[in-house]
């Protein structure tokens, strides 16, 4: 049987949130996932931006800092039950990162008739993540002390990680703060989904089409071994 197949009739409409630390490349598997099973990315990062863009604000995005809870849930959560995802299936970037914020989330999915199937943690060391983040900064010959080995080569690498940086990515501490703020805030919303059973954990120290292949494998495994009724 088509693993892509069963997995699409297995999630239908339903949704998978994707978590990592920064550089773990959540919005890139995000993406990925989502182009292999016909479902949209979303994240709060480009839910926000497209609020400031239409509201002429810029104070939500560009501190380095994560977005506030009530915020969070006035401006992200509602954007869940858009009319235009409606036949969708949802692949979520770190949706609801704050500890307490994950049943706000279960509750907007399960209202925008999107329910959570489960959790993928992208796992990465803080050394890899210090060796992505300065390859992202400087690229050329340095690239190679990084040694990432990724797929179309390491200044292929550089490109794109250095499309993915964000602004506040230039600077290092603001990176160690989004990564103590992971630490703080978003390990309870990981430890709760392993109580929970949903969390599926992949090994994100791989090329890009390896973490893809290791994540749409467990995520099989994990559907198989737990079968729902619609």
């Amino acid at each position: 049987m088509d693993k892509i197949w069963w997995l699409k009739e297995w999630l239908r409409k339903g949704s998978i949130n994707i978590f990592g630390m920064p550089f773990a490349g959540k919005d890139t598997v995000g993406r990925q996932v989502a182009q292999v099973l016909d479902g949209q990315f979303l994240s709060s990062g480009q839910i926000l931006r497209d609020y400031e863009a239409a509201n002429s604000v810029m104070d939500l995005t560009t501190t380095g800092r994560w977005t506030p809870t009530e915020s969070f849930k006035r401006i992200v959560l509602p954007h869940l039950g858009d009319e235009q995802y409606e036949d969708k299936a949802l692949i979520l970037g770190g949706i609801g990162r704050w500890d307490g914020e994950e049943e706000f989330v279960e509750e907007a999915l399960m209202k925008a008739e999107h329910p959570l199937r489960v959790v993928v943690l992208l796992n990465l060391s803080e050394q890899e993540i210090r060796n992505r983040w300065e390859v992202a900064q400087v690229g050329g010959d340095q690239i190679e002390v990084a040694g990432l080995g990724v797929a179309g080569g390491l200044d292929a690498a550089a490109r794109e990680l250095k499309r993915e940086v964000r602004a506040d990515d230039d600077d290092w501490r603001k990176v160690e703060s989004r990564m103590n703020e992971f630490r703080d805030k978003t390990w309870p919303v990981i430890e709760y989904y392993r109580a929970m059973g949903m969390l599926v954990t992949v090994n994100g120290r791989q090329t890009r089409e390896k973490v893809l292949l290791e994540t749409i494998n467990k995520l099989y495994d994990y559907a198989t071994l737990h079968p729902h009724e619609y």
